[in-house]
């Protein structure tokens, strides 16, 4: 378990036998080399003794014969009055930092608990004067009738951090209120070195990279994946010289050409990486990828996708698949690259000129903290992935946020994969990340249609329970699946996430009643109830959280509970949403925020609807007696409208950004009014976290979401770029004043002719920063303040908007407006009204100018 709360408690119990276990320890620490997976630390109990292990809390070790993994004894763990007490071991002289360690041990349940439970192996690391953070190392779901292997990768922080490993188990004895939890075994106990700095390669990193283009004749070490692949070098066609690898008789969708490139990329470091493809002769288009396939220091596969075709390869045409710049996550031991057809088993296809290029780490800008500039407004943050922590990635993260979402590693796929096996390793990674920043971490999430295993929908036969006729045990069954999930992730996080997006998109405003007829609904929700009922798992998923937290002594003040949905500006869903929370609170459902994700493009919604939809929750009360508050919770901004297909979309992240400067410079001054509407707002949002740290891992880049068949485009969302370089984005949320054209001012800069063809020349003047795009005159008003009453009659150069078109820094243009003054006396006098703005509206303002006269 980790969490400030749980922190408190453990300050309190005392060490003074550690120095003791400490010479234990060392006495079983080996020679350290590195040489792969030399021994560090082992530990068996054969001598009848704790090899070294001692009471993490206050529960009681005892050497015993009763069971044992290996030889006659283990370690018995009983006594344990809180779920993070259990066996620990200090092994800071042992394991040095930024080396990769795999860490095993056997566990089982003591005889006396039936059933499962999920335990878990964590670290404790506490740098010099600092605090302590927990990271997960390894976790499984554990019996009384045999022993589960524990194992996993840690790679402790350089500085000499104090590190205690201990293993907890979170399920409280039936009956005890958590006054007491579960026995259990340990046995088998070692720590080995992998000789790698979990940079995933050697040392020093080789950045030579790899290419492979097939001219001389040979498949250049390319093989078949599945083993059935034929790989035919061929002259038949190329992309590039004359040669390229023709691959045929596949049988699987998985199969293709993969070649070893282990040692050739590293852990945090970026790469370009390519691929020319093109379908056969005769075959059908279809998509492919570009992807890796690594075994980690652990033993465990991971299958990271690089680049997907945005759109079916042809036998037309060659393509290129290219992720540029692709940060590589993971430690490993081998590492492949392969090209495969997702959706065909059978399709045959070229490729050629494949490559891996090392790219220099970019320099974080030394620029203003995003976080440093709302510190006085609210937490901003941002939704990470893996390598959002590392390297270069990780800087620029820890200088501009104090708030992080895992984007992926606290939902269900990844959490529990397996009924009752837990993986919090990636999230954990995060938290501990966090916490060594003094960043605050936020729960995404627990209940939700997508990204949920199989097994959770499924009855005991396997068969998928919603597309059953309903049955009370079908409900029971995905309800206590859900309860115990939540109070999985609950026991073992704490209070170390201050809230939690506990629903997940649950509405439907296309739905006569707003409720998503998603898996959960039609498992649980009765048919015979009145139309319009409110789901029971949704309300059941709040008062399980919130039983959770409670249990383990965590407030509502420690730990809010949110419904989190997007498109809460379109006023249907948004009067839905309003509804139900307003219901559940009368039910007595403990909601605290409502989270709007306010995934945006520039031209929908507005600031001004956002203000409406915050004002709109922070109206409704929650059963604690405070308005409910509001979380901006996935914001992004694409540059281009859903459903608008004659846009000019780009298929190279680099050309958008050459070419698309008017669209970024709207996205800059969009990020402003968004911004300037949650700061006036303070009092009524609690965080606001953006979606993505940079372009280069943004869940739009590229963009398959906009409502046109078959087309993506690769786009720019986020205040950094995919080199991590600020953008107008960033601009508009720090400096507004430094937008692209932000000094745009106009003036009156003659007035020439008769007084019955009078032409007032307007002139628009750009001292800069940057090009006024788009710049226009929108108006031209006389209202008469003196003399004898006149109408002057006044004619523009154009239809209004007056064009004049992009300014450079230093630039002008101007519009010529014909006014005839014939019924106006010499003494009338008038003021002057011109609006005018840049960057399609965002940039407006106004030339007012009084006492004008013919």
């Amino acid at each position: 378990m980790l969490g400030t709360a749980v922190s408190v408690v453990r300050r309190n119990f005392s060490f003074s036998h550690s120095l003791n276990s400490l010479f234990v320890i060392l006495l079983l620490v080996t020679a350290f080399s590195a040489a792969a997976s030399a021994q560090v630390v082992t530990a068996d109990f054969e001598d009848g003794g704790n090899d070294g292990f001692f009471g993490f809390g206050s529960p009681t070790l005892t050497n015993t014969t009763a069971q044992s993994n290996t030889g006659g004894h283990s370690l018995l763990v009983t006594n344990r009055t809180a779920s993070y007490m259990g066996p620990g071991i200090n092994l800071s002289s042992s394991l040095a930092g930024g080396q990769t360690y795999v860490i095993t041990v056997y566990a089982r349940l003591a005889d006396t608990n039936p059933g499962s439970d999920t335990v878990q192996v964590t670290m404790q690391s506490t740098p010099s004067g600092g605090s302590a953070s927990y990271a997960g190392v390894a976790s499984g779901t554990v019996t009384n009738t045999g022993w589960t292997k524990l194992t996993g990768t840690y790679t402790p922080a350089t500085g000499n951090p104090t590190l205690i490993l201990y293993v907890e188990d979170s399920t409280a004895v039936p009956g005890t209120n958590g006054t007491q939890y579960d026995s259990f075994y340990i046995d088998t106990f070692s720590v080995s070195g992998t000789g790698s700095t979990g940079n995933g390669c050697s040392t020093p990193p080789d950045n030579s990279g790899f290419s492979s283009n097939f001219e001389d004749g040979t498949v250049e070490g390319w093989a078949p994946r599945g083993g059935n692949e034929v790989l035919t070098p061929t002259q038949a066609d190329a992309h590039t010289g004359t040669w390229s690898l023709l691959v045929t008789n596949r049988q699987q969708t998985w199969n293709g050409p993969t070649r070893d490139i282990t040692g050739k990329m590293c852990n945090g470091q970026q790469y370009w990486v390519e691929a020319w493809v093109k379908m056969a002769p005769g075959q059908d288009p279809t998509t492919l990828n570009l992807s890796l396939q690594y075994t980690d220091v652990a033993g465990s596969p991971h299958y990271p996708s690089v680049v997907s075709s945005p759109q079916p390869v042809t036998n037309g045409a060659w393509v290129r698949l290219k992720s540029k710049p692709y940060t590589f996550s993971g430690a490993y031991t081998n590492l492949q690259i392969y090209v495969q057809a997702p959706n065909s088993a059978t399709a045959s296809f070229y490729i050629d000129d494949v490559s891996v290029t090392y790219m220099a780490p970019p320099t974080i800008e030394n620029i203003p903290s995003i976080a440093q500039a709302y510190k006085s407004y609210f937490p901003v943050g941002f939704a990470a992935v893996d390598s959002d922590i590392l390297g270069v990635h990780g800087q620029l993260a820890a200088l501009h946020y104090d708030s992080v979402t895992p984007g992926n590693d606290l939902k269900w796929d990844t959490t529990e994969p397996s009924e009752g096996n837990f993986n919090f390793g990636p999230a954990d990674a995060i938290l501990t990340w966090a916490q060594s920043h003094n960043i605050k971490m936020r729960g995404h999430n627990f209940v939700w249609h997508n990204q949920v295993p199989a097994w959770v929908f499924q009855d005991s036969s396997g068969t998928d329970m919603s597309t059953e006729a309903f049955s009370p045990a079908n409900k029971a069954l995905l309800l206590s699946r859900m309860k115990n999930h939540i109070n999985a992730l609950i026991n073992h996080y704490g209070s170390s996430l201050y809230v939690w997006d506990v629903v997940n998109e649950a509405i439907d405003e296309s739905q006569p009643d707003g409720f998503r007829r998603s898996k959960w609904y039609m498992i649980t929700q009765d048919p015979t109830l009145p139309a319009g009922t409110p789901p029971e798992y949704m309300d059941d998923a709040f008062l399980y959280a919130r039983a959770a937290l409670d249990a383990i002594g965590v407030s509502r003040t420690q730990t809010e509970l949110c419904y989190n949905d997007y498109n809460t500006t379109i006023p249907a869903k948004q009067q839905f949403i309003y509804n139900w929370v307003k219901g559940a609170i009368s039910r007595g459902v403990p909601i605290d925020c409502v989270g709007s994700q306010f995934h945006n493009n520039i031209t929908f919604p507005t600031p001004a609807q956002a203000a409406q939809t915050i004002n709109l929750f922070n109206t409704l009360k929650s059963t604690a007696g405070k308005p409910i508050i509001n979380e901006i919770t996935e914001f992004d901004m694409s540059l281009f409208q859903y459903g608008n297909c004659s846009q000019n979309f780009y298929s190279d992240y680099d050309d958008l950004l050459a070419n698309d400067g008017p669209n970024l410079a709207i996205e800059g001054y969009l990020y402003a009014g968004y911004f300037q509407v949650f700061r006036s707002l303070k009092s009524k949002i609690d965080s606001v976290t953006i979606w993505g740290l940079g372009d280069d891992d943004s869940w739009l880049n590229p963009n398959t979401n906009l409502g046109c068949a078959g087309v993506s485009t690769a786009d720019a969302p986020l205040p950094f770029d995919s080199y991590l370089q600020h953008k107008a984005a960033y601009t508009g949320l720090v400096n507004p004043s430094q937008l692209p054209g932000a000094g745009l001012s106009a003036t009156i800069a003659s007035k020439t002719g008769a007084a019955n063809a009078r032409v007032w020349t307007i002139t628009l003047n750009n001292p800069g920063p940057g090009i006024a795009y788009a710049s226009e005159i929108d108006g031209f008003t006389l209202t008469q303040t003196g003399g004898a009453a006149c109408t002057p009659v006044i004619t523009p150069p154009s239809a209004y908007p007056v064009a004049l078109g992009d300014l450079a820094s230093g630039g002008s243009a101007s519009g010529a407006f014909t006014i005839d003054f014939s019924s106006c006396a010499a003494t009338a006098r008038f003021t002057l009204n011109v609006p005018y703005d840049s960057s399609s509206g965002n940039n407006a303002k106004t030339l007012v100018s009084g006492n004008q006269f013919r």
